[in-house]
């Protein structure tokens, strides 16, 4: 057996799209983007994270953990009014793969997206549509259920889709939901699970942080061009990573050097988060970073934010996969009153 000659195989497709606003945060695209898991957030010439930036995402960002969850409970009417017509609800499948398994979100925007296999689809019941990536081979399904429509509370409907929904699988799930008001208790959605005899568990934001001593920062400074800021999210990445910056131009092992024009600063701190972060969660974490960025002189501060690789939904309604490469980012960067949006999606090519 011949080895494939795997240095000849073309880069995956990407879409990297930049965009400058000023004196004001993209909001409707920010918003767009619903399920946010890693967070790393880049603090240049910063010798502490300020309590304000650590805590953004830290406190009441708690999201539940429930295993065996059938998703007939989800199109119960108390469900339906309390929880998705009132605050925002993002729900998520874990431990399930894109490419192969049935898998489910809920949006804040009240739909109930399913992607599911082509033996699955066949007897479930409900109208889909195929899925944008398997048009070819179709062995896969895309339904969406729109929990805040009326028709799905009128009983013949209601019995088919929960008909439908109980011929599924039980599912492990993760679920964050936002209150209406700041009288009301987030945890309220878990006591309903728990009513339910779920096993709910109550988990927490992960953070870790490093810092990089004695690093040549580029400055971002006057008209950058894209070659410019894909040249700078590159060196970001090696930042977050806690890449070495030690080589030099004629070194063999690494001859990375960081983008110019750029200044040398003393360090730079990286607090990395993980958790289930709604939009809002992390305009409120730009907020912070825009506070904190006044009063730094001419540096620039940044976020990278990153989906679940195995969510049925990149962004809005648009379909997510994971053939080739199912990372789908954002990276924020701030500097004064220019805000800087960069927008990583993976492939939209179809798959034979």
């Amino acid at each position: 057996m011949q080895n494939p000659e795997v240095w000849s195989f073309q880069t995956p497709q990407t879409s990297f799209t930049i965009q400058e606003f000023y004196n004001t945060l993209p909001v409707n695209k920010i918003n767009r983007f619903s399920f946010n898991h890693l967070v790393s957030i880049v603090l240049p010439n910063c010798l502490r994270v300020p309590e304000s930036v650590l805590n953004v995402l830290s406190d009441d960002c708690d999201y539940y953990k429930i295993r065996d969850l059938s998703l007939s409970d989800i199109v119960n009417s108390n469900f339906i009014n309390h929880f998705v017509k009132k605050g925002k609800l993002i729900l998520l499948s874990i431990g399930t793969r894109i490419d192969c398994d049935n898998c489910c979100a809920v949006t804040p925007f009240g739909k109930l997206v399913l992607s599911l296999t082509k033996d699955t689809y066949q007897s479930f019941g409900l109208d889909g549509k195929l899925s944008h990536f398997t048009k070819r081979n179709k062995d896969r399904y895309i339904v969406e259920i729109d929990l805040t429509s009326k028709l799905i509370q009128n009983k013949p409907n209601y019995d088919r889709i929960t008909t439908a929904l109980n011929s599924l699988e039980r599912f492990s799930v993760i679920f964050n939901w936002k209150p209406p008001d700041e009288s009301i208790c987030p945890s309220s959605a878990a006591k309903y699970f728990d009513s339910l005899k779920y096993v709910v568990q109550r988990c927490e934001p992960k953070s870790e942080t490093h810092v990089v001593y004695s690093i040549k920062s580029p400055t971002l400074e006057g008209e950058c061009d894209e070659e410019d800021i894909v040249d700078f999210a590159e060196w970001l990445g090696m930042v977050s990573l806690d890449g070495d910056f030690t080589g030099s131009a004629g070194d063999y092992v690494n001859s990375y050097e960081a983008p110019e024009p750029n200044v040398e600063v003393g360090q730079i701190r990286v607090l990395l988060l993980r958790g289930f972060y709604q939009s809002s969660d992390i305009l409120k974490l730009l907020e912070v970073l825009r506070a904190y960025n006044v009063g730094q002189d001419d540096l620039w501060v940044a976020a990278y934010v990153q989906g679940f690789s195995d969510s049925p939904v990149i962004e809005g309604k648009e379909e997510h996969h994971y053939f080739t490469n199912g990372d789908n980012g954002n990276i924020y960067v701030l500097k004064k009153d220019k805000f800087i949006l960069c927008q990583q999606r993976c492939s939209a090519k179809r798959y034979k």
